[in-house]
């Protein structure tokens, strides 16, 4: 019975694509092996890739890469960083192997590629100990990241960014982080730090399925002006979009996230199936007169919409070139059906417009015309100058949503203690855990 079952278990991981064959490959910087061990690693990623294979890598640096590699069915390949926890075999292996690896320019041409520093990013972590770093001194210009029109792809764990560009205050450069243009599906962006854009962080057209959580994304569009546009995300034509649990900050010229339809076109094209949940938006310093489309918003263009929008428990800090301001308006202008904007605090922070059907939000400033407002004249944080948001006492109760909006970035139910609280964080949680993410789909057994 014994031996039937062993067959068994043999046929259905012959049977799976990806399942029975799957190998790990070693990268180290300098090494000039055939990557079965670190005693006789890889010295860079092979130009061609075995799908369903998981491939440690080394810190070090690697240089630009193009990922080419013919897709079989939904089987992914696997760039993990290699750590002291996880790192395959013990062969070779020396405790330097577990620092950052350093990529330049990255290219996706075929999709089903997860690349995951392993380490580093979140709460607690949104600028440090990341594994990756994919980063280029170009003088921001180009495209740091492109995805051409392919399905399955995941960031994770990464600081991503111009180098050139960090401190800069000013630049003719007008290069993206990631560059997204032709169209595509599935991508995931997680526990990573995505800053110093010449132009926009993710852009991307007539793209479905986008998840960004657990990232912090600052300081896109250093050389901003009217003829050169920029935003954190400038995303036209998408649709079955998430974005929560995130650290957004200090966005300039068109403003944070932005959502519509194509650049130009002669029918109606639309953003819809916007969830945007869980996050903190906060100004470091006050930009002028800057970000007039919002800290979420759209272009006022006829031929663009946004449809089915869901704005719950953000917190907005610090969003003021003047009062009331734009910098900090949610869909000021635009074509709108199905938006609804509830339960989140705008402190320091006075919106001049809030697009669609809005309540139950918290501000210090009028209440705004909400019948649920929440309105007050001190700051509802722990910590506000030590930049601690989370809640000092509970909010007024509103009403409880069904998951998955119903955990805070640390993880805390909210509404457990019978109050449901307004803003990113929910009053009295005591869990670090963060929210565990949406299974991916397409695994391989490694």
């Amino acid at each position: 019975m014994k031996k039937g079952f062993i067959i068994l278990a043999l046929f259905v991981l012959g049977a799976i694509p990806g399942l029975a064959d799957a190998a790990v490959h070693y990268v180290r910087a300098g090494a000039s092996g055939n990557g079965t061990d670190w005693t006789n690693a890889m010295g860079n990623l092979p130009a061609t890739l075995v799908r369903g294979d998981t491939y440690y890598i080394a810190a070090g640096s690697y240089g630009g890469y193009t990922f080419d590699d013919a897709v079989a069915g939904s089987t992914y390949i696997y760039i993990k960083k290699a750590t002291a926890a996880n790192h395959g075999t013990n062969t070779g292996w020396n405790s330097a192997y577990a620092g950052t690896a350093t990529f330049a320019n990255l290219k996706f041409a075929r999709g089903y590629y997860d690349l995951d520093g392993a380490v580093g990013g979140g709460p607690g972590s949104w600028t440090s100990g990341h594994g990756f770093k994919i980063t280029s001194a170009a003088s921001g210009t180009g495209k740091l990241i492109t995805v051409d029109n392919v399905t399955g792809i995941r960031l994770r764990h990464a600081e991503i960014y111009f180098n050139n560009l960090v401190g800069a205050s000013s630049t003719t450069a007008s290069g993206d982080l990631i560059y997204a243009v032709s169209g595509g599906s599935d991508i995931l962006v997680q526990y990573c730090w995505l800053h110093d854009s010449a132009r926009t962080i993710f852009y991307p057209i007539t793209w479905s399925n986008i998840t960004f959580e657990f990232n912090r994304m600052e300081r896109n569009g250093v050389n901003w002006t009217s003829g050169n546009h920029s935003e954190i995300f400038s995303s036209r034509q998408v649709s079955n979009v998430t974005v929560r649990y995130n650290y957004i900050l200090d966005w300039k010229s068109t403003g944070g996230l932005m959502f519509g339809g194509v650049v130009s076109s002669a029918a109606q094209s639309l953003s819809k199936n916007l969830y945007i949940y869980g996050n903190i938006f906060e100004w470091t310093k006050n930009w002028g007169n800057t970000a007039n489309n919002g800290a979420i918003g759209s272009w006022s263009h006829s031929w663009m919409g946004i449809q089915t929008a869901r704005i719950y428990n953000n917190t907005f800090v610090n969003i003021n070139d003047s009062s009331p301001s734009d910098a900090g308006s949610i869909f000021p202008i635009g074509n709108l059906s199905d938006v609804v904007v509830q339960n989140n605090i705008f402190y320091n922070t006075n919106p001049r417009a809030i697009g669609g059907s809005h309540n139950y939000n918290w501000f210090n400033s009028g209440n705004h015309g909400e019948s649920g407002a929440q309105v007050g004249s001190t700051s509802p944080f722990v910590n506000y100058s030590g930049k601690d948001y989370r809640l000092a006492s509970p909010t007024l109760k509103v009403n409880a949503l069904a998951s998955p909006f119903n955990l805070d970035m640390l993880g805390n139910t909210r509404g457990q203690d019978g109050n449901w609280d307004r803003g990113a964080y929910e009053f009295g949680g005591t869990s670090t855990v963060r929210p565990v993410p949406t299974i991916p789909t397409g695994l391989t057994v490694q």
